[in-house]
């Protein structure tokens, strides 16, 4: 139905009238900043870098992201500008009190992992993660299992938290991790090793897979290359 749709996006067809016919949903996001999470989809670098690129009415090629496709079109766009104090004096405190905080908890985190290497290479097995925590007045929590491409309740994407544990050793914490959302430390409790028959077995239907994720890839180059045909034709036209 995605693919569809972009099709018929790139012959000028209505975007939210064609949507309707395919029975796909159309959702508005409403003024948000770059430097903010999408609201309705999340935090996406990938996403927010495309929408800075488009000029207002063009749209995205289909993105994949958290097991959804989307399609966006930049309806609105508003540049910079620098506004009278007085209107957004009371943004501007809140904004100070808020990095003001954010410089404490880099310390304070910063402090907790100089504290909590140290404890680790004394005896690794007598670490208390959540006391060393509760000293810097940080917070301490279990994450369920995770893999890389997932969801972790309460924070986000997995990915950078996944790339900071898979080499760790039991026990033992990596470097400090900054997302929007806050700075973290990871201590490594237990890991799920690879179930190798488990993956003999479903090898056939993760080829299928891999084979279609590339046919995705080739389709987006094509309608990409669709789009610049199209508006290279409107200029023609016009």
């Amino acid at each position: 139905k995605i693919k569809l749709l972009a099709l018929r996006l790139t012959k000028k067809e209505d975007f939210t009238k064609a949507s309707k016919e395919l029975n796909l949903q159309v959702k508005e996001t409403g003024l948000f900043n770059q430097t903010d999470p999408i609201p309705g989809i999340g935090w996406s670098p990938q996403i927010l870098s495309l929408l800075s690129k488009l000029k207002i009415g063009e749209f995205t090629s289909p993105i994949y992201m958290d097991k959804y496709y989307y399609i966006l079109r930049l309806k609105e766009k508003k540049e910079p500008y620098i506004p009278d104090f007085q209107t957004i004096k009371d943004k501007v405190k809140e904004v100070f009190i808020k990095e003001a905080a954010q410089k404490t908890a880099q310390q304070r985190i910063e402090d907790a992992l100089k504290e909590l290497k140290t404890a680790y290479k004394i005896n690794s097995k007598t670490l208390d993660f959540d006391k060393i925590a509760k000293i810097y007045g940080l917070k301490s929590d279990s994450t369920q299992f995770f893999r890389y491409g997932s969801y972790i309740e309460g924070i986000g994407a997995s990915d950078n938290f996944f790339t900071a544990a898979v080499d760790l050793k039991e026990d033992d914490t990596n470097g400090i991790i900054e997302i929007p959302s806050g700075f973290y430390i990871i201590k490594l409790k237990s890991r799920v090793p690879v179930d190798e028959k488990k993956f003999t077995e479903e090898k056939p239907e993760f080829a299928k897979k891999l084979l279609l994720q590339k046919k995705e890839e080739y389709f987006s180059r094509s309608f990409q290359d669709l789009k610049r045909k199209a508006l290279i034709t409107g200029a023609n036209l016009s």
